[in-house]
This record gives structure tokens, C-alpha cells and sequence, in this order.
């Protein structure tokens, strides 16, 4: 799955990137098992859901809950779970360099604009280059668990009654201590 939308992106090492091609690989079979927990929903046959549920775990080795998916009804498209579900879990890293982190704070501080042929794109396409924050806020989570804080790329209220954002210079230095 080729990214056409964002070509300044800077390559990380393999083990930091999320894994788009295995992505690409499970989607289809998880909008399938999503679509199939849906009517097995409506029809209020119990087993069916259970089933695709474990089918589910199975083809993307997460824990899937019930709970899991009458939540993404709420907050996502069916197309956006099956995308998330889909992609590998981030990997803790034995050495993340300063240019890497740069890299990754700066493709969760920047929505690349959409290309007049966005639309064309497949949607797993699409999805991958927009929904991949929670990728990189887990991968940033589990390689820096004491500093890490979401709260480090939103908006918040300083001592001057201001609200102030924080550059990617200033969130590299407070992961990095």
C-alpha cells in the first residue's frame, strides 16, 4: 500500500512503522467478521457473534471484546475499526533516535491535506494515512511509559490565562526527560 498523499515522511526503522502491508492483508476479512457480528447482532443469535468475535482475535491477535464492538458504533465507522483492528500493535523499541521521535511527532502534529484524487483511493488506503494517531500515540506510550502524556499534543491553558500548544521540539524534550 503505497503512500500517495504524505511523500516528506522520513523513514523509520522497520520495527517502528506501522505495518500497512499486513494491514492491507487482514482488512478485508475484518469488514467481512464485522459485518457478520452485526447481523448475527440483529438476529439476536448469540453464537454467531461469539463466533465472529473469536475469528476476529484470531485473524488479528487482539483482544476483542463485545464491549469493544458495540463502543465503535459510538465513536468510528465500521470501516475505521476494521483498519485499527487490523494493524499490528506498536513494538517497544530497544533505541529510538532523536531524529525518529522528531519523525513521529511530526506525523502526529501534521494532517497531510487531502490530494484531488483522494477519493479514488481504496478506502483502506484512505484510512491508513488518516487514523494512524492511535498507532503512534501507543507506540510512544509503551517506548517512553514514565514521560509519555497525551495531553503533550493538545491545547492547554497556561499560568497567563492563554491557551498554548507545545512545538515538537518542546514534547521531544519532555519524552526524552
Amino acid at each position: 500500500m503505497a503512500n500517495t498523499l504524505d511523500n516528506s515522511r522520513r523513514p523509520l526503522q522497520e520495527a517502528l512503522e506501522p505495518q500497512l502491508a499486513v494491514a492491507a492483508r487482514r482488512y478485508p476479512q475484518a469488514v467481512r467478521l464485522l459485518t457478520a457480528y452485526e447481523e448475527a447482532c440483529d438476529e439476536a443469535d448469540e453464537a454467531r457473534a461469539q463466533a465472529a468475535i473469536e475469528t476476529l482475535q484470531q485473524l488479528t491477535g487482539k483482544a476483542v471484546a463485545e464491549a469493544d464492538l458495540f463502543e465503535y458504533y459510538e465513536a468510528s465507522s465500521k470501516e475505521e475499526l476494521a483498519f485499527q483492528l487490523s494493524l499490528p500493535a506498536p513494538l517497544v523499541v530497544a533505541h529510538i533516535t532523536n531524529a525518529e521521535l522528531a519523525e513521529i511527532i511530526r506525523r502526529l502534529s501534521e494532517v497531510p491535506a487531502p490530494a484531488p484524487h483522494w477519493g479514488a483511493l481504496p478506502f483502506a488506503e484512505q484510512v491508513s494515512l488518516y487514523y494512524l494517531a492511535d498507532y503512534y500515540h501507543n507506540l510512544l506510550k509503551l517506548n517512553f511509559p514514565t514521560r509519555y502524556r497525551f495531553q503533550y499534543f493538545g491545547r492547554f491553558k497556561g499560568p497567563d490565562g492563554r491557551y498554548h500548544t507545545l512545538s515538537p521540539e518542546e514534547i521531544a524534550a519532555k519524552l526524552l526527560g
